[in-house]
């Protein structure tokens, strides 16, 4: 299942991926919950490498943030990362994105440039 971010039929839930793809990682996921961010982070780096419904990326740390590499793209968090971040990230969180923050024609992201989403919807 590919997901195309300019495709103007888009899945009708986040993240696209198939039922096998969900049932890799729900194990993941309890392995997880008892895990340091640290470890989070490499299980599901591993894990967006794992099937072709994920996408591969990349998680480092720091000391207030958590940078998530993907398709040469960054995405950047706050400390600590939400388990179910982790997965969004690994299933193309930043390819959805950037179709949910584009209007074709009228507003598109660019390269260089940043889009801030800070959850004004809580």
């Amino acid at each position: 299942m590919s997901f195309d971010p300019y495709d103007p039929s888009p899945p009708s839930h986040f993240p696209p991926i198939s039922p096998a793809a969900r049932r890799l990682e729900h194990p993941v996921r309890r392995l997880a919950e008892g895990l340091s961010e640290e470890d989070r982070c490499v299980l599901y780096a591993n894990l967006s490498r794992s099937h072709p419904d994920y996408r591969p990326c990349d998680f480092s740390l720091g000391h207030t943030r958590v940078t998530v590499t993907q398709d040469s793209e960054t995405l950047v968090f706050p400390r600590p990362l939400p388990l179910v971040k982790h997965l969004l990230c690994a299933s193309g969180y930043l390819r959805w994105l950037h179709r949910k923050y584009t209007l074709p024609g009228f507003v598109e992201i660019t390269p260089g440039d940043r889009v801030l989403d800070c959850g004004a919807y809580v």
